[in-house]
């Protein structure tokens, strides 16, 4: 049962964010993909999506005390704009 939310929530996280209705998973991740290689900086805010889609990842390795689970806080990354690219 867990997967199945998991899967869902991934299906909406993706819907939201390209502005598609996906019938599955795979759908939904391809068109994530296909999203992520346009390399549109003025998107790059939209893609925290990916970090909620990681945790939920890591939940499927095990208990959230296990030292697998456990990863140091994700830094963000410059933006770009303000670096003049």
């Amino acid at each position: 049962m867990i997967g199945a939310q998991f899967a869902e929530a991934d299906i909406d996280d993706v819907a939201v964010l390209t502005g598609r209705h996906f019938a599955n998973a795979k759908d939904a991740a391809r068109a994530l993909e296909e999203f992520v290689a346009q390399e549109d900086p003025a998107r790059d805010r939209e893609l925290i999506v990916l970090r909620r889609r990681l945790q939920r990842l890591h939940l499927t390795l095990g208990p959230a005390d296990s030292l697998i689970t456990r990863q140091p806080e994700l830094q963000p990354l410059s933006d770009r704009r303000a670096e003049g690219r």
